[in-house]
């Protein structure tokens, strides 16, 4: 028998579907654990997960548990691994990664715009490739000048879709669409998006 769980990570919870049960779990963490959706402190990070698993009782006892982890555009192989070596102090049987990006659906000339509290993910779809940019909010051009510069360069683009875990998704986009004058969409699940399209692409 399997156990899957889907885990995705940002700056302030962790975020995970138990498939079996078709049931979200969202765990609130403390800063400087998680940057950029990266494991920045293992110690603290494991602590949490373990806190986590053991309160909602998401890991199963004789089951294959397996953990397909939803991972950023910036996560590298020491990401991988701290992750790895994370879940083996757990009752894990194996864990599976795979590119957020990979998730994105659409033709090319678009641009996707991942939103936390403190930065994004901006990607975009051109002819040839994905290409993704870190905004921060301490930078010196906000979001929405950022999407400009960008479109500036690249003037076939088509429209722009938003997700993100923030609540202020539709303001932003309708601030996005003002400024750049291109078509802003976002989901109504714009929140769970990311978890949604890998159930309806992997299982």
């Amino acid at each position: 028998m399997k156990n899957e769980l889907i885990m995705y990570l940002t700056d302030k919870e962790i975020i995970c579907y138990q498939k079996k049960e078709a049931k979200y779990f969202s765990w609130k963490i403390d800063s400087k654990i998680i940057k950029f959706g990266k494991v920045i402190h293992r110690p603290k990070f494991q602590n949490e997960l373990n806190k986590f698993f053991k309160k909602e009782k998401i890991l199963k006892k004789f089951y294959r548990n397996i953990i397909y982890f939803l991972t950023p555009p910036t996560f590298e192989e020491i990401d991988k691994e701290i992750i790895q070596i994370t879940l083996e102090d757990f009752l894990v049987s194996e864990v599976r990664f795979f590119k957020e990006v990979n998730l994105y659906q659409g033709k090319k000339n678009t641009i996707w715009v991942n939103i936390f509290d403190n930065y994004a993910y901006i990607t975009f779809l051109n002819e040839k490739n994905k290409k993704t940019i870190l905004w921060q909010k301490e930078n010196e051009y906000s979001i929405e000048e950022n999407i400009q510069r960008i479109i500036e360069k690249y003037p076939k683009i088509k429209k722009i879709i938003c997700i993100g875990s923030i609540k202020t998704i539709p303001y932003i986009s309708q601030k996005i669409e003002i400024m750049v004058k291109k078509r802003v969409l976002y989901y109504e699940d714009y929140d769970q998006y990311l978890i949604k399209m890998f159930l309806r692409h992997n299982f």
